[in-house]
This record gives structure tokens, C-alpha cells and sequence, in this order.
């Protein structure tokens, strides 16, 4: 998940010295090896149960998919465009080194992470192996809190109680979808969506500040609206 203004310098060439120290001062490194852990951890586990963790799952239904992805792109584009019009707020969230440096080490390493490596292993782990287990000591709303208070945390290792925050929701939206679908492929499809329109939210600060808020407006309700419909869908495949 992205969650801080972007702040792309501009002119002169990247310095490789340069982006190896932002990428070791500011976390980005701490992503990519808490990604891989997450991942490793998840297959250790599957392995010892000697039960082989699978991304295989039954066909989602089409309308708890639809309402989770419309839920979660309104969401992280929203949040991530209004950063734009409150800088104190990025400020507050405290990861905007790491989006300056991926922009520095190269936009293409950096989605690469954020739509391929973040999205697998954190489903993974979260959803494919922590929320079953919270599921089956715990009702469905409990079990999804905790999941996304653990998610959350774990995010505020590159970022502030704001990082957290927008973590905690985020990952309230995945637990729920995964409740909602079952599925654990299309809670990574979903997972990158989200941090693809966070994305495509950061790059909105070209837009005039009158159309960026009126974004917002939009989006936010939207994202209400849709996570609203998600929740009434009947749990499981076929949703």
C-alpha cells in the first residue's frame, strides 16, 4: 500500500550512492525483506502442517468481486489524492523518503514491488494464513479486526500512526473481501489494484486542486458505498 505524497525530483541523474542510502534510511529495504519473510514464514508453515499452500480457489462470485474492487480503488485513490491537498498530512505519515527514493532507484523496480511482491506475500501471509486461524477461534468480525490491526502494524515500520491508520482500513477492505470470495488469488489481484490506484492517485497532483478535491467527494462516498454492498454479499464462492 502507498500512503504519502510523491515527490519526484526532477533534472539531473540518480545517484546510485544516493538512492542505496535513502533506500537503507527510510525502509524501503525493510519492505522488501518484511515481504519475503512474510512469504517464507507462510510456506515454512504450510509445510510443517504438511497442508501445501495453494492459490487455487473456487470461482468468486461476480458481484462481491465487483463491489470489493470498486470498494478498495475509490478507497486508496481518494486517500492518497487527498495527501495531495493536505501536505501536513504526509508529513504526519511518515514514508515519503521511501516513495523518494523508489523514484530515484526507478519507477519500475518500485511497482514492481508494489504490484507483484507486496501484494503476493502480504495476501499470503495475512489472509491465506493468518485470517483462517483468527476465523476459527474467533466470529468473522473479530477475526477481521485483529487481521487488519496486525497488517496494520506491521506497515507502521516504514511510516507513522497515519501509515497505520490507512493499513488498518485497507486491510479491514482485503479481510473482508477474502470473507466475501474465498479466494486467495483474487485477494493479490485485489491488493494490487489497490496500491495501482493509490498510484495513479499520487500522480493526480498535476490536476488543479479544485478538481483534486472534487475527487475526493467522489471517491470517498464511492469507496463507502461499495464496501457497504461488499458486506451485505452471502460469505463464500458464488457471492
Amino acid at each position: 500500500m502507498m500512503w504519502t505524497a510523491l515527490r519526484v525530483p526532477g533534472g539531473s541523474a540518480p545517484d546510485p550512492a544516493l538512492v542505496l542510502e535513502r533506500v537503507l534510511s527510510h525502509g524501503m529495504l525493510f519492505t522488501i525483506l518484511g515481504n519475503g519473510l512474510f512469504l517464507a514464514e507462510a510456506l515454512l508453515v504450510a509445510s510443517i502442517r504438511h497442508r501445501p499452500l495453494s492459490l487455487k480457489a473456487p470461482r468468486p462470485g461476480a458481484g462481491a468481486c465487483a463491489a470489493a474492487a470498486a470498494a478498495v480503488a475509490c478507497f486508496s485513490a481518494a486517500l492518497n489524492i487527498a495527501l495531495q491537498l493536505l501536505p501536513g498530512l504526509a508529513r504526519l505519515a511518515g514514508s515519503a523518503g521511501v516513495v523518494d527514493a523508489a523514484a530515484r532507484s526507478g519507477p519500475w523496480l518500485y511497482l514492481a514491488l508494489m504490484l507483484l511482491a507486496a501484494p503476493l506475500a502480504e495476501e499470503v501471509a495475512f489472509r491465506g494464513m493468518i485470517l483462517p486461524r483468527l476465523r476459527g477461534a474467533f466470529s468473522a468480525p473479530i477475526a477481521m479486526v485483529l487481521d487488519a490491526l496486525l497488517f496494520a502494524l506491521c506497515h507502521m515500520g516504514t511510516g507513522g500512526a497515519l501509515t497505520g491508520l490507512y493499513a488498518f482500513l485497507g486491510g479491514l477492505l482485503f479481510a473482508l473481501a477474502y470473507e466475501k470470495t474465498g479466494s486467495l488469488p483474487f485477494s493479490v489481484l485485489l491488493h494490487a489494484l489497490g496500491n495501482l490506484c493509490a498510484f495513479a492517485g499520487l500522480l493526480a497532483a498535476i490536476l488543479p486542486q479544485a478538481v483534486l478535491w472534487g475527487l475526493v467527494l467522489l471517491l470517498l462516498p464511492g469507496a463507502a458505498l461499495a464496501a457497504w454492498r461488499l458486506a451485505r454479499c452471502p460469505s463464500g464462492p458464488g457471492a
